[in-house]
């Protein structure tokens, strides 16, 4: 996770208002995965996670297996959300 840092203007200025910018006619689901989902888990990379969910319009979503994973996956591609894991 510690590129996201780099990605966050980005994600904040353009996939975050893309729905309205576009009068809701568009959206970009993106997820972000890392390989904190094995064994390392997240505790490992040093992030601010305060400035993550700050972020106005993403949803910051962490599963805490890789079956909770796989089952947020589908449901969030299904659901056309825009999260950020």
């Amino acid at each position: 996770m510690d590129y996201v840092l780099y990605a966050l203007q980005i994600m904040s200025d353009d996939l975050a208002t893309l729905h309205y910018r576009t009068n809701g006619k568009q959206v970009c689901p993106l997820i972000v995965r890392t390989r904190g989902h094995r064994l390392e888990g997240f505790g490992i990379q040093v992030l601010p996670w305060e400035v993550l969910y700050t972020i106005s319009g993403m949803f910051v979503l962490v599963p805490r297996n890789m079956t909770q994973a796989a089952g947020m996956y589908n449901t969030l591609w299904r659901a056309m959300t825009l999260p950020l894991l």
